[in-house]
């Protein structure tokens, strides 16, 4: 069943956070003090500094450029499911660990390229 949790995404809910917080605002429920008209550059600093702190972290792969905002999925669907599918004959005992790091190389250099 883990397997179906996906994991979290802490853009989404930083993006619902700051949703709220200006809705609030707008509805001028005062528990903060935050006027977006001044205080919108902070949105871009948490974004900034959470990217660099998981950048130095190194969790994920990811590309550079335009899409990286977007794309933290760096692996196409389909190559993901061949090795899946490679791992799920690895684990039925129907090849060997070598013949699989063999094909998984392969489809990774096939995807690659």
């Amino acid at each position: 069943m883990a397997r179906y949790i996906r994991k979290f995404s802490f853009t989404a809910f930083l993006l619902v956070i700051i949703g709220v917080w200006i809705w609030l605002t707008n509805l001028e429920v005062t528990f903060f003090n935050f006027e977006f008209k001044r205080d919108w550059p902070l949105i871009l600093i948490v974004l900034g500094l959470y990217w660099i702190i998981k950048g130095l972290i190194g969790r994920r792969k990811r590309f550079l450029g335009f899409g990286s905002f977007f794309n933290f999925n760096h692996r196409p669907k389909k190559e993901k499911g061949e090795i899946r599918k490679v791992l799920s004959e690895l684990a039925e005992g129907k090849i060997d660990s070598v013949e699989a790091s063999e094909r998984i190389k392969n489809i990774r250099e096939n995807y690659d390229n």
